[in-house]
């Protein structure tokens, strides 16, 4: 039985459809570039988290690193502060002296006190003694490092109360503590300056003290005592030769300057009391003093002033007394 025409017609157009399609097949492998992939269709593109970023730009001012450097004054080592730290066993211990600011020491990156006594020992001829020539118990020291300080000033005018051996014998037991010292030294070949690196900030530090004469070997002459027997192993200046002092001063700054650890430095012009008739500088010392209310005898005070007899006569004159300081120190209890 033989096909019917429309079968025929329909084989022939699926015929047709695969001769085109294979037609453009081998036209588009034709167009192919050798050596290169074939492209792959284009698709929508999709976002990369890109997980780099740009770094942020820093401030030039931004401190890189802090520290705290706390300063205290003078441990002086009166008599009764000496019995005060004495044991029953005979031994001595000063922690008390710090129990209130051990906290506060402990919390700054670097401490430092001045030690303005020696420590002479018993076994050179001296004994325990506070003003005028001071000597204290190594015990001192232990109690400064346990407080949490980093170093002592030992420049000061009781350096030499116990001669060269309370001298340098103090620089010895305070350095065998594990502390720095500044301003004195062993030797006149050591560094008359310092650098301590707190933090990664490197500190220059210099500490002096002043001199109630110069020997004649140059040397200073600390609390009136005899000339130090050795040259350059004490910082010093006189104030009757301060210009030399500043020059030494500045070439400690240069050195530091040198050693990359001083990057500025300028002079402060600061307020100082003096006094108001003779001009000079004042020093203010604790001592005893007694004050009164002079509410009570105030009118009296002021009464009595008529009564004056004002040598010149100028004096006298009411309407220069209403405008004197002395009316002005009684109305207001003035000394």
């Amino acid at each position: 039985m033989s096909r019917s025409p429309q079968k025929k017609i329909r084989i022939l157009s699926i015929l047709i459809a695969i001769l085109a399609v294979a037609d453009i097949l081998v036209i588009s492998a034709c167009f192919r570039v050798p050596g290169k992939k074939a492209s792959v269709p284009a698709t929508e593109p999709t976002e990369i988290q890109d997980e780099t970023t740009e770094p942020e730009p820093t401030d030039p001012e931004a401190p890189v690193s802090t520290a705290t450097v706390l300063a205290t004054g003078d441990l002086l080592m009166h008599k009764k502060v000496i019995d005060s730290g004495k044991q029953e066993d005979g031994s001595y211990d000063f922690s008390s002296i710090f129990r209130y600011i051990s906290p506060i020491v402990q919390q700054a990156d670097y401490a430092v006190a001045n030690l303005e006594t020696t420590l002479a020992g018993t076994d050179n001829g001296y004994q325990y003694a506070g003003f005028p020539n001071f000597n204290s118990p190594d015990a001192i020291v232990d109690a400064v490092k346990n407080a949490g300080f980093d170093m002592l000033l030992t420049a000061n005018n009781h350096s030499y109360d116990t001669t060269l051996v309370g001298y340098k014998r103090t620089l010895e037991v305070v350095r065998g503590a594990g502390l720095e010292t500044l301003g004195t030294y062993l030797n006149a070949d050591e560094q008359k300056w310092t650098i301590a690196d707190i933090n990664d900030i490197k500190v220059g530090m210099l500490c002096y003290t002043y001199a109630t004469g110069v020997g004649s070997n140059g040397a200073p002459q600390l609390n009136g005592n005899a000339a130090i027997k050795e040259a350059g192993i004490c910082n010093f200046f006189s104030y009757n030769n301060l210009p030399a002092f500043y020059s030494e001063v500045e070439g400690h700054l240069n050195d530091m300057k040198e050693a990359g650890s001083l990057f500025a430095s300028e002079e402060i012009v600061h307020s100082y009391p003096h006094c108001w008739r003779c001009k000079n500088p004042i020093i203010f010392r604790t001592t005893e003093q007694w004050f009164c209310s002079v509410d009570a005898l105030k009118d009296d005070a002021v009464k009595a002033c008529e009564d004056i007899k004002w040598i010149p006569h100028q004096h006298q004159s009411p309407e220069r007394y209403e405008h004197s300081r002395y009316r002005h120190r009684a109305l207001h209890g003035h000394r």
